[in-house]
């Protein structure tokens, strides 16, 4: 015990599970706590850059032939993520040679894995030119981003 007398509570016990079941009446006074009003959600505080051209956005997708650059897989026109190869972080910029078409699953693996990416040209470093770094397609053959078309690279000298 501490001194001076017993431990007091500052506020009243709850009403147990076994008061209610019993049907024990309320003390008085007592009414239910009212229902808290919802607070209106905030717009998120991510990253706020200026959008991407939508002309250019679909045009990255018809070069990509409606596949993944990178797995060669079918992507739903409105569920595929635009990759910058050189990161915007790096000074990538939205362009042609600068830009691929990836399903998330594969644009997730090239941020968690950037050396591999690196050397199958999904990302560019920031000293490098995106438009002569060629890009390993459909694990098949490397291509240069030629405009809005693909242009086959046989010699690639990386």
């Amino acid at each position: 015990m501490k001194r001076g007398g017993p431990i007091g509570r500052k506020s009243p016990m709850k009403r147990t599970a076994m008061a209610r079941q019993a049907g024990l009446p309320r003390r008085p006074g007592r009414t239910p706590n009212p229902p808290k009003p919802r607070k209106a959600k905030r717009p998120s505080r991510g990253l706020r850059r200026p959008s991407m051209d939508a002309d250019l956005r679909t045009s990255i997708f018809v070069r990509a032939g409606g596949c993944c650059d990178r797995c060669g897989r079918g992507m739903d026109p409105d569920a595929w993520e635009c990759h910058h190869r050189k990161l915007r972080s790096r000074g990538g910029e939205d362009s042609f040679a600068n830009l691929v078409a990836l399903c998330s699953t594969c644009h997730g693996w090239a941020h968690a894995n950037p050396a591999e990416a690196t050397d199958r040209g999904l990302i560019v470093p920031s000293w490098a030119d995106p438009g002569t770094v060629p890009v390993w397609r459909h694990a098949r053959a490397w291509w240069l981003p030629h405009g809005p078309l693909w242009q086959r690279d046989e010699s690639p000298t990386y």
